[in-house]
């Protein structure tokens, strides 16, 4: 899958944003939902990357172990205004050799 752009996490590692692939609302609950910009176009209209870069040096990040998953918000997980999911987990199918990359990326709803 075609890598957009990288972004570089606090680790230090960069992270791709691949065109990735749209999401498949017949199938709400199936592993194979969308990432990268299709997805995120898909489920939030743009893909605004310097609130990504921003978030994923300057925000908080925590790891999910149970998905493989690292969670990043800005400016902290409980008062976010941004968020990013990405994984650094390899899928043969791109063929790359280079993680996955960011799964989502969106701006955090402040309504009350």
């Amino acid at each position: 899958m075609t890598i957009v752009t990288r972004f570089q996490d606090q680790n230090g590692e960069y992270v791709p944003l691949r065109v990735g692939q749209h999401d498949y609302p017949q199938y709400p609950n199936d592993h194979d939902d969308g990432f990268g910009v299709r997805h995120i176009q898909d489920g939030h209209n743009e893909v605004d990357t310097d609130s990504i870069a921003s978030t994923m040096i300057l925000g908080e990040c925590i790891y999910q172990s149970g998905n493989d998953t690292h969670y990043c918000a800005y400016p902290s997980i409980n008062n976010p205004l941004y968020a990013v999911v990405y994984t650094l987990r390899e899928d043969w199918h791109s063929g790359d050799g280079e993680p996955v990359g960011i799964i989502t990326a969106y701006p955090v709803s402040t309504l009350l």
